[in-house]
């Protein structure tokens, strides 16, 4: 029921009705699906898959719900002010991703017609591996966001150290900033470039395979 309370908002939601409550907690609390639903009627698609897909954190601390949940509690409340947000963010929404930025990205390259890029590609590297972003594991090609603390001279020397044994193995590594995505001038030219390197890369992978079938038919004679 709406009350009157001095310095309180109240608000309806007329979802279905989901609670959580952990052994060492006294009160029950909002699920993480029907929470994420009630923000739909608050924010736009993109913002709801960032805020999806923070919940679905690769960093097991962080990770509340799953992929299953979410869409589960959708299927499942027919009516709710902002469920086809919902809907239209569920595509977008990747699990075990590291941050909000990243699920930005996914949205943009998938929207961009390049398909749906793998989060978090893990690459051996000898005895180590390394963890793209976004990567086209088809064509090699890789999206890695850079956030401010790339500019430490510590992180600097490791990322390029990092790079030059991901070029050894054929990886393109393309850097993302926010500055990418503070316009939309500045968007639709990173999307061009984006475009513009994954097909390149596809074209590569694809006569390479047509170049090495005839030689290894010539071998099995």
């Amino acid at each position: 029921m709406r009350k009157r309370v001095a310095g309180v908002t109240f608000h309806v939601f007329r979802g279905m009705e989901s609670y959580r409550k952990q052994d060492y907690e006294r009160f029950w609390v909002a699920s993480p699906a029907m929470t994420w639903a009630q923000m739909a009627g608050h924010c736009g698609v993109e913002d709801l898959a960032a805020i999806g897909s923070a919940m679905l954190s690769r960093d097991e601390r962080r990770k509340v719900a799953t992929l299953a949940e979410l869409r589960e509690y959708v299927e499942n409340s027919p009516r709710f002010r902002g469920r086809k947000n919902c809907l239209a963010a569920l595509p977008y929404i990747t699990e075990n991703t590291d941050s909000p930025p990243e699920t930005q990205l996914f949205k943009a390259l998938k929207d961009a017609g390049l398909g749906n890029p793998s989060p978090n590609h893990r690459v051996e590297l000898d005895r180590s591996y390394a963890l793209l972003d976004m990567a086209y594991p088809d064509c090699k090609v890789a999206f890695e966001y850079q956030g401010y603390h790339h500019a430490e001279p510590d992180q600097m020397m490791a990322d390029a150290a990092r790079l030059n044994r991901l070029q050894v193995r054929g990886w393109v590594i393309v850097y993302v900033t926010a500055d990418d995505f503070r316009t939309p001038e500045a968007r639709r030219s990173f999307m061009a470039l984006a475009r513009t390197m994954v097909a390149r890369q596809r074209y590569l992978a694809e006569f390479c395979k047509l170049w090495q079938t005839p030689v290894a038919a010539n071998r099995s004679h």
